[in-house]
């Protein structure tokens, strides 16, 4: 048995035969008006076992694609590695060439094919390139970074017809079974209808040039399609494999536990006018408010519940400003309204606000009588005796104020869940822990500073201080989306002890539920044993990094500069 776990490209041609892998031919589910499964279709019991049987959990299916296609990989690596040429090879643009070193050129206007070239039948598209392939090189210089050297001898590792494909492979049915009951389709149901549906479109198209121009893609839209189509399929279960919330990371990585999470450590800034100010210290580290929300979920359930009760209190109508009418309106609030604040509606809501920036900035509503939305608005000024901003969700505030166009505006999903976590969690604490666990330095307990976005300051809210309350300023999705921090900063001298530091590596972060643990996790941060080993010496320390840091602060030379 193999010690380790062998990764490969997927030679589809030869699994095919050596399994008995059969083809599907139709994108359709059911046969018409009719409750019995497609037999050519992807859900085809011929193809893929009878429901409820192993046939079903191990039998692949596979399209005939009608015209050659890279593996999504190899494009992947490709893409990374020559980015003009996959993209013109996706469409057929250009007029291509492999020049006497194996490399792939392209064929400048005016110019012609040298003589002493290692190919030199021009031209482009993966079938152009699938012959060309045995004469590239894909040689390395020392010139070369070290991720081009990595790609170039990957692409040389593989046979050709693990590169380039003409079938594509449908996954077993089991993972993705049809759904009797809702009909619901599944994601990647609806990516493999597309793979038929566009090989279907292949068969009957030809990829004709009636210029011989190379800037005029020689490839149908179609093809095209079909690569990104691949691709796109590609992504999806890098998604479910590798990624933050992928199965590697779950439950490979580290350990798995319920109201816990994999988090990447980063290292605290320290961009203050006082120390006081930074996001951690001995005691604190500074947890995503992504995370904190939902691996303490069940506070965050009862607190926000409690929170949407008492701003409607009990109250048949409910009044907001307007933008576009500009004026108040008065809104019946809906008699089952906090049906969407049900303990299932909170979750979900937890876990998209996880999953989505965009979410995070979506405006809290409330349901009225009629399907009508009614935002929850705050009115916000400005003391100009201490430096602080004033926000209320007093109905009597915003209804007072002079000029609601720039001084009332909706709350979002990111700053509810900041003053209610904050209030709710404030005395909480996490164990953080680095797998594998060689000692028992490899977890400690820490206080939270939650973290809701990348800036912040201190702001009044209905009559508390929030130190650290979230400034959500951004003008397009890609501004929004560089807003937030999502991962785990902890005071520098933590890594030594883990054995990590600041290069991407990964900590559980558990939460500590019951009083008495979060009163045994305070004992113990206060203890010696916190920063005093066995042998009676110091096993925290402050990186070498950090120490020359420090050095080159407080040196003095002799003459200035």
């Amino acid at each position: 048995m193999s010690s380790s776990m062998d990764l490969d490209l997927l030679n589809v041609n030869k699994d095919i035969e050596m399994n008995g892998w059969l083809e599907v031919t139709s994108p359709k589910y059911f046969v018409s008006n009719t409750t019995e499964l497609d037999p050519e279709g992807i859900f085809s019991i011929d193809i893929f076992g009878e429901p409820g049987t192993e046939d079903r959990k191990l039998k692949w299916g596979w399209v005939r694609l009608n015209d050659v296609f890279m593996n999504p990989h190899a494009y992947y690596v490709l893409f990374r590695l020559k980015k003009n040429i996959a993209e013109d090879m996706k469409t057929g643009t250009g007029k291509y060439y492999v020049d006497k070193t194996g490399e792939l050129v392209k064929l400048a206007a005016g110019k012609t094919v040298p003589a002493d070239a290692a190919y030199s039948v021009l031209g482009s598209g993966f079938d152009w390139l699938k012959d060309a392939w045995p004469h590239i090189t894909w040689r390395t210089t020392k010139d070369m970074s070290m991720a081009a050297k990595t790609r170039r001898r990957f692409l040389k590792a593989f046979d050709i017809d693990a590169i380039f494909w003409d079938k594509f492979p449908i996954c077993p049915a089991f993972y993705r079974d049809v759904d009797y009951k809702t009909s619901k389709r599944n994601v990647i149901n609806k990516m493999y209808t597309k793979i038929i549906n566009l090989a279907q479109i292949l068969k009957n198209t030809s990829n004709l040039v009636f210029i011989d121009d190379p800037e005029i893609p020689s490839k149908s839209i179609s093809y095209t399609k079909m690569q990104d189509a691949m691709n796109e399929i590609a992504e999806f279960f890098f998604g479910k494999i590798g990624g933050a919330d992928g199965f590697i990371n779950k439950h490979v990585v580290g350990k798995s536990t319920d109201y816990g999470a994999r988090l990447v450590i980063s290292c605290p800034s320290f961009n203050y006018e006082r120390y006081t100010d930074v996001d951690v210290d001995f005691f604190h580290s500074s947890v995503p408010l992504a995370v904190a929300i939902n691996i303490f979920a069940p506070f965050m359930i009862y607190e926000i519940k409690r929170w949407i009760l008492g701003h409607v209190s009990g109250n048949r109508f409910l009044r907001y400003y307007d933008f576009n009418k500009k004026k108040f309106i008065d809104v019946e609030v809906s008699k089952g309204y906090i049906d969407e604040f049900s303990t299932d509606e909170i979750r979900r809501s937890l876990d998209l606000y996880k999953k989505s920036k965009i979410y995070r900035a979506k405006t809290v509503t409330i349901r009225g009588e009629n399907g009508e939305r009614i935002p929850i608005q705050l009115t916000f000024s400005y003391n100009t005796q201490n430096n602080q901003i004033i926000l209320s969700t007093d109905r009597n505030d915003i209804e007072s104020t002079d000029d609601p166009d720039n001084f009332v505006r909706n709350i979002t999903y990111c700053e509810l869940y900041y003053i209610i976590a904050y209030e709710a969690l404030k005395t909480k604490c996490v164990d953080v822990t680095r797998y594998p666990m060689d000692d028992y330095y490899h977890i400690f307990p820490s206080l939270m500073n939650i973290i809701p976005a990348v800036k912040t300051r201190p702001v009044a809210f209905n009559g508390v201080v929030y130190p650290r309350y979230p400034i959500l300023q951004h003008k397009n999705k890609s501004e929004l989306e560089h807003m937030f921090i999502d991962s785990l900063k902890m005071f520098s001298i933590n890594p030594s002890a883990l054995g990590a530091d600041f290069d991407g590596d990964q900590v559980s972060c558990q939460s500590l539920f019951a009083d008495e643990s979060n009163e045994e996790a305070i004992r113990q941060m206060n203890a010696k044993s916190n920063i005093l080993g066995m042998s009676g010496k110091i096993f925290k320390e402050l990186p070498k990094v950090v120490q020359h840091g420090l050095y080159g602060c407080t040196f003095m030379n002799k003459k200035p500069v």
